[in-house]
């Protein structure tokens, strides 16, 4: 039933996750800047929603139709566009600033972004301890394993709002979304995942079970520390 939700939820709310001003403007600045290279502004979208989600579902959308495996990071998703391609995704991008103007959904996007930043941080210090290798892997997918909150973050704020409300009263108790949304947002991300050719280090970290890979895990051990600071 949860399924069906989430799914009717995004097909009543399909619309572009928008850049952050900041990564977007930087990610300008590296394309006017002839001595910064396609790894330079990978370093910045994989630091924005986004901008990630946009560039995977015009990558992997491809690959998917011609039968090949799916990149799972922003550097080798970057690695297969030209030049005029790369331009475009980027600067027809739509801006955080420009698509809400309302400055409450705002600071809530900001807010979770900074609680994604910290997951960020979080995992880092796992992935040290454990001697992973595949770090772009693993950031790009722990960068989106909260799609499905920014998604109900941005195009359903005021219900966003009842569940903030909830989580600020109940605490960890009220962690799940399905009283406000009828579902959970891991459900919402899942079946995003799916529509935008998203890697699948990013569902795998959203499936309710323990997952098997380690990655996935330490996603979500750093996604909870996060979320219950």
């Amino acid at each position: 039933m949860t399924g069906q939700a989430a799914r009717s939820w995004l097909t009543d709310h399909h619309e572009i996750v928008p850049a952050l001003e900041v990564f977007h403007r930087q990610a300008l600045e590296t394309l006017e800047d002839h001595t910064r290279t396609v790894r330079d502004l990978a370093d910045i979208i994989a630091l924005d929603p986004g901008l990630s989600v946009s560039l995977y579902h015009e990558v992997n959308g491809r690959l998917r139709n011609s039968g090949k495996h799916p990149v799972e990071s922003i550097h080798a998703a970057l690695g297969l566009l030209g030049d005029s391609a790369i331009a475009d995704l980027v600067m027809q991008h739509k801006v955080l600033d420009q698509t809400h103007p309302d400055a409450l959904r705002r600071q809530s996007y900001h807010q979770l972004m900074s609680r994604t930043l910290h997951l960020l941080a979080q995992l880092d210090r796992f992935v040290g301890f454990q001697g992973i290798h595949a770090v772009n892997e693993i950031r790009s997918a722990a960068l989106l394993h909260n799609i499905g909150e920014y998604c109900a973050c941005l195009f359903d704020h005021e219900r966003y709002q009842q569940y903030q409300a909830r989580f600020r009263e109940l605490g960890i108790e009220a962690n799940s979304a399905k009283p406000v949304f009828g579902f959970d947002f891991h459900e919402l991300g899942r079946q995003y995942a799916a529509k935008s050719y998203l890697p699948d280090l990013v569902t795998e970290s959203l499936d309710e079970n323990i997952p098997s890979g380690r990655k996935a895990r330490l996603i979500q051990l750093a996604a909870d520390i996060s979320h219950q600071a």
